[in-house]
């Protein structure tokens, strides 16, 4: 079924659902896709998306892949919403500005995180959340979600 997760009107708040996922080898490259849309445009500093976290054994973050759409339309580059413990070479993805949405497919891949040691994750989290800041914005839908793995 499909994923729904509604931001609150007039409140600062957020909202996530999230799974973790243990593999059982090392694979060579993860990719994450899915279908989704927003239906509320984000407001200036709220953010919306789908994200995968990498941790390692002592559960040290070591990479992310994130697809937002965030209304802080300023930001024009995916790299600035990177966590401060990463490296840009450790984080990667997409970045809509802030805009309510149809129905469109996105995918993400850890090729396109050069500095992810995929031989140290021991623990994937998949992540979608909408985060609004005091305003009407981000009412996400995701569907048709796959995790695959390739050695």
């Amino acid at each position: 079924g499909t994923l729904v997760i509604i931001g609150i009107d007039g409140s600062n708040s957020s909202a996530e659902i999230s799974r973790d996922i243990l593999p059982k080898q090392v694979y060579s490259e993860y990719t994450l896709s899915f279908d989704w849309k927003v239906t509320v445009r984000e407001t200036p500093n709220g953010r919306t998306g789908v994200r995968m976290n990498f941790y390692d054994r002592k559960d040290n973050m070591i990479g992310r892949m994130e697809v937002l759409d965030s209304g802080q339309t300023w930001r024009n580059r995916i790299q600035e919403h990177k966590p401060s413990n990463l490296s840009s070479s450790q984080y990667g993805g997409s970045l809509r500005n802030g805009k309510a949405f149809n129905w469109e497919h996105a995918s993400v891949s850890t090729a396109d995180i050069p500095g992810l040691d995929k031989s140290k994750i021991y623990r994937i989290q998949v992540h979608a959340w909408v985060h609004n800041d005091a305003g009407s914005g981000g009412d996400l839908y995701v569907d048709n979600l796959q995790l695959t793995a390739k050695f």
